[in-house]
Order: C-alpha cells, then structure tokens, then sequence
C-alpha cells in the first residue's frame, strides 16, 4: 500500500474510532476530549483487538492540530482585553499557578522524583483546560458572573501555559543550564516576543483589512490560517515551540478585531485537528500502564481538585464575590487538559521525562474532567457548608469585605493616588524578582563560593556552609522586608480608599480598617510569595522554602484572626445602633435615609438595607439557616425588628414571622439578592433602602 494511502487509512480509523466513541461519551454527559483519549487508545498499539494505525502518521497530523488549536486560543484573547483584566482575577490566577506548580514539585520530590520531573510535572497540574470548562458551563447552562471569572483566570493561565512551553523547551535543550544562559535565554525570548508583536501590529490588521475587501470568507479563512502556520513556522526556526507562533498570530487577530469572524470559520477545522491530536495522545496510553500508575493518578487528582479549588477560590473572593460564586469558580477550573499533553510531549520527546508522564496527565485528565460537573454542580452544598462552620467572626467578615471592594471599585481615585500604588506595585514586583535571581544564582555558584571561601579562611566545611547559609539569609532579608512592607503601604492605601479616617475625633472606622489592612496584606504576601516559591523551588533543599513561607503566612495569619475579632465587635456596636436608630428614627424620616446616615457615620458596617416580610412569602415561617442568605448571596442579616421585640445579630435558628423587618449588610448586589429570597414572586418584598 502506498504512502499516501496508508496515511489515508490511518485517518479514517482514528476519526471513525473518535466518531463513536463521542457520540458515546455526549450520550454519558462527559466531555468529548475523553473520547478522542479512549478512541485512541482502542486504535493503538497497546490495545490490537481492533483496528490499529501507524502512529507517526498521526503524531505527524496532531502536530498540526497542536499549532490550530493554541491559535484558537489565541483568537480568544485580545492584548487590550488582557490587559484590562481585572486585578484580581491576574493575581488570583498567578496565585493558584504558584500554587499548584508547588504543589506538584513538592510531590514529584516525595515521590523520589528528580528536580527536573518534579517541575515538569507541577507544570502538568497548573493549567486549566479551556474546553472542558466552557463545555461543563454550556452543559450546565451556567451563565453570568461565574463564567466571567473562570475565563478571566483561563486567560491569564493560558498565557502563563504559552510562557511556561518556550520555557521548557529550553529546559529539554540538551546543554547544561547556567545563570547566565537563563538570563541570556529569557532576553533572548522577550527580544523575539517583542519584535514578533510589534510586527505583527504593523502587518497582521492591514493584511487582514486588505483581505476583508474582497467579502470571500475563503479568502479570510485561507489567508488567516496562512498566517497561522507562517507565524509558527517563524517561531520554530529561531528553536522555539511552534505553538507559540501560533498563538501570538491568533492574539494579533484578535486584537484587530477580526476574531469572531475568523473563528467562526477556523473552528470546523480545530475540532477535526483537536480530535486527531487528542487521539495521538490516546494511542501512547497503555491500560497496564494505568493500572500501574493508579495511586499516582488518584493523588494528583485530589491534588488538582483541591489546590484549584482553593486557587481559584481565593482569587474570586480577592475580587469581592461571595463565598458560594468563589467556590463555583474554583470548582470550575479543577482539571486539567490540552497544555498538560503539550508539556508531557516536549518532555518525552526530549526523553527528559519517562514516558510514564503521559499517562498519568491522560489518567488525571480524565478523572478531574469526569469530576469537573459534579463539582460545579456541588460548589452550593460545599459553599452552605464552609460558611455554617465558620467562626461567626470570619463569617461577618466575609460578609463585610465584599462591600468593602465594592466601595475600592465605586471610588474615583485620585492620580497621585495611583500613581503611588503604581510605584508601590511595581518595587513588589522587583523585590520578587531580586529575590528569585539572588536564590537562582545562589543555587549555581554556591558550591564554587565555599571552595573559594574553605581556601581563603582555612576553615571546616560545616562552618563555611553554615556561613554561607547565613549569609544567603543576610542578602535575602530586605527584599524580604520590602515585600512585607509593600504590602503593607498597599493594604493601608486601600483600605483607606474603601474606609477613609475620620476627619477629626473619635474614628470609629478603625477597627474595620485594621482587619482590612490585616486582610490584604496577607493576600498580597500570599499572592508574591507562592510564585516566588514555585520559581525557586528547584534551587533549594525539598520543603525548606515551604516551611519558611508557611511561618511568615502564620503570623500574618494570627495578626489577621486578631483583627477580625475586633471588627467583630465592631459590627455587633454598629447592629445595635441600627436597632436603635431605626426604633427611634423622626416621623418624617425614613429607613433609607436612617440607615444611610449610619453608614456615614459608622464606617465598614458595608451597604445597609432593610425588607419587610409580607404575608404569603416563602421565608415565613423559615430560619435563617434555613435560608442561607449569607451562603448564598453574601448578605448577613444583622438585626430583625419585631413588634415583640427587636432581635441584634439573630442566631442561625431564628425564625422569621409576617411582618419581620430584617436588617441587611453586605454589598448592594448582595443586599439586593438576599432581599429577593426573602420574598416570595407573587409578594415583593417592600423594599426600604
């Protein structure tokens, strides 16, 4: 048989097999990519009980559905939209990459991995899968804020994937790796990331507006995916993945504009290249294999599952959302996918990593992929349960800190004031980095600077290695203390936003400001220090960098508890005035202008408002744990006014009665959805603020 036949036939079995193995796994509601997976692995060699194909053939056709599907990605993304992401949701994804790239290190080194394994595989676990996440929300039918988010974060960490590829494959060279040829390298990269895009800025719109005149989607389509592999081609001839290329070109479309309609004709091909990429990675898999490496699959599983979701969690709630919505986001983004195959490939491929690592990214892919809709699905019922065993200290203050970052969103700051935060921000960052180069360097030459110093001083190798120890210490401590003290100038800068000093007298915003100040300083270090030490990670003894940072975290944690407690009392004083205030308000005065004077007048007690329960509606007769507002929309009630009795900071078993008013803090958004569930359609509520 021919050359060209035989690769004919090889293509109709692998995209028969996906055929049906697809419209089995639609059947099951499980994402397709796990059929593409068990299709090829039934047409593999390692399972010849069907039909099995030549498996360069293929590999050959899924290099080409590695280039389509990063250029898809790419259409995606807009340069000007990435750059106007949200704050939190960069920082939250740069949070939960640090942490699962640690993580996977940390585990690689327990399971007698060496350095080199051990980051290639928290590299694996840090990267969410793009399509299993928008086909879970699709299926689901999850829409609003919660996708909103989760793409937000799946943008960012797709640029991260792209940057962490042209990383490794530096990495897997072959040539021993020194400071000066990583720093040589990533000037290297940037150089040709930066002439690349300014290129592309010139050429990329105007071929594009040229094209679009002759009104031929062929002609787009033809020349956007001429530009495609051209781009790719480019990168790979200066030694680069040519994914990279690939997705910068799609960036660069997307960023004239021309993405929705370019993608709406590059898809048709994606999903047929994706298919045969995917099915290549399912022909390496071997079920002995995967029984052999069950333990592993199902500790990195646990591991993806619950790293992302606190990851992701936290950077939700870093923005203000409430605790169920944050936990729907890190629910979401609990697997992984498409950049965890790349990264395996390159590594085999090299043979700097066994072979084993294919099937264990396929078998954790699959396992958190199956679990991503039963997650999302139970984010409600984990969320109602993290809140009702929180310390109502930490559930107040749950509560609050949303309206605090909505008042941080609301401000008009000032230009110097940003501009201060700018340069705040910016000496953070280089403190960082100073601190992972002096560490990275530290790793290389450490060795050659006791052999100099043991020569120089005549002293015991243990006392050279115990100075040299300290004197890593001695360097490291003020970039350490900038970092704190950073984040400290940016709390207080902050917090003064959302709750500004008292002009003159007594503040009574004080306490809430501490706790907000003692809030954001932990997240700022937690954020900083969790890249800092997935990134150095591989140049210190295993679990030392971790301990250190879980000691700094620890008493940043006591000073926070610390500051709640106050705050606690402070928002039980602030509920007691509202009570008062509201049972002795002037006749002419009503709630809506009470209870904006009170927050006036007592800072960080959030956004008040207040809902009359009518007759007839579904809460009546139901306990506030029955109703779960706080869980559920972020709202704490704070007060009920009763005819029999008024009721500060109800119990979770108070139940309500017709004619209730229920006091509510919180953000407006949440105050307004709390409102909402204490009323039944047919009977609105009667809305007092």
């Amino acid at each position: 048989m021919s050359g060209d036949s035989t690769i004919l036939r090889d293509l109709a079995i692998a995209l028969s097999a996906a055929a049906v193995t697809t419209v089995v796994f639609r059947k099951l509601r499980q994402p397709m990519i796990l059929g593409y997976l068990v299709a090829g692995m039934l047409v593999g060699r390692n399972f010849p009980y069907f039909f099995t194909v030549n498996e360069k053939s293929i590999h050959d056709l899924a290099e080409l559905g590695v280039v389509v599907i990063l250029f898809s990605i790419g259409l995606e993304l807009s340069l000007t939209r990435l750059l106007r992401l949200g704050a939190t949701v960069l920082f939250g994804s740069v949070f939960q990459i640090g942490l699962m790239v640690w993580l996977g290190y940390a585990i690689g080194k327990a399971l007698g991995w060496s350095g080199i394994e051990s980051f290639f595989l928290g590299s694996m676990l840090c990267i969410s899968s793009t399509v299993i996440v928008a086909k879970s929300f699709e299926e689901l039918k999850i829409t609003g804020r919660i996708p909103q988010i989760a793409f937000g974060m799946l943008i960012v960490e797709d640029v991260v994937g792209i940057f962490l590829l042209a990383v490794l494959s530096t990495l897997t060279s072959g040539h021993e790796i020194s400071t000066a040829d990583v720093a040589k390298d990533a000037m290297r990269l940037g150089a040709i990331l930066a002439a690349f895009v300014a290129g592309g800025l010139f050429v990329v719109p105007r071929m594009l507006r040229f094209v679009t005149k002759f009104q031929s989607s062929e002609t787009l389509l033809v020349s956007a995916v001429g530009l495609c592999f051209g781009g790719a081609l480019l990168i790979a001839s200066l030694g680069y993945s040519p994914a990279l290329g690939a997705f910068l070109v799609g960036a660069l479309i997307a960023e004239a504009g021309y993405s929705k309609r370019v993608e709406t004709l590059v898809n048709p091909i994606r999903d047929v290249l994706a298919a045969v990429f995917f099915v290549s990675i399912g022909m390496l898999l071997s079920p002995t294999e995967l029984l052999d490496q069950a333990l592993v699959i199902a500790l990195l599983s646990a591991v993806v599952v619950g790293g992302k979701l606190l990851g992701g969690s936290m950077g939700a709630f870093l923005g203000g959302e409430n605790i169920r919505t944050s936990i729907q986001v890190g629910m979401s983004l609990s697997q992984i996918g498409e950049f965890s195959f790349l990264i395996a490939e390159i590594g085999t491929r090299s043979g700097t990593i066994p072979s084993k690592f294919h099937t264990i990214a396929v078998g954790v892919c699959a396992v958190t992929s199956f679990l991503t809709p039963v997650n999302v699905g139970a984010a409600e019922r984990l969320s109602n349960w993290i809140d009702r065993r929180m310390p109502r200290p930490l559930q107040v203050f749950v509560s609050l800190y949303a309206s605090w970052i909505e008042k941080i969103r609301r401000s008009q700051a000032s230009g110097s004031s940003l501009q201060r935060l700018r340069r705040s921000g910016l000496l953070l960052a280089v403190d960082a980095l100073l601190m992972i180069a002096i560490i990275v360097a530290g790793s290389f030459q450490y060795e050659s600077i006791e052999n100099a110093a043991m020569d120089w001083l005549s002293l015991p190798h243990s006392i050279v290695r115990g100075g040299t120890v300290v004197a890593g210490v001695l360097l490291l401590s003020p970039f350490l203390f900038g970092v704190f003290r950073l984040a400290r100038a940016i709390a207080a800068q902050l917090a003064e936003v959302a709750l500004p000093p008292s002009a003159g007298g007594l503040d009574l915003g004080r306490a809430p400001r501490s706790a907000f100040i003692a809030t954001l300083q932990l997240l700022i270090v937690g954020i900083v220090g969790i890249p800092v030490l997935a990134a150095t990670q591989p140049f210190l003894p295993p679990f030392r960098g971790g301990f250190v940072f879980a000691a700094l975290i620890g008493l940043l944690a006591v000073a926070f508890w610390r500051s709640i407690r106050d705050m606690y009392g402070h928002a039980r004083a602030g509920a007691e005035v509202v009570v008062q205030a509201l049972a002795s308000q002037a006749a002419h005065a009503t709630d809506e202008e009470t209870l904006t004077e009170i927050e006036h007048a007592l800072p960080g007690v959030g956004s008040l408002g207040s809902c009359e329960i009518a007759e007839g509606a579904d809460s009546v007769g139901q306990s506030l744990k029955e109703l779960n507002l706080r869980g559920a929309t972020g709202a704490t009630a704070i007060a009920v006014l009763r005819e029999s009795g008024d009721i500060t900071s109800p119990t979770a078993g108070e139940r309500l009665r017709v004619g209730d008013v229920v006091v509510l803090s919180g953000s407006r958004d949440a105050v307004r959805e709390a409102r909402a569930r204490l009323t039944s359609e047919g009977a609105p509520p009667t809305q007092h603020s």
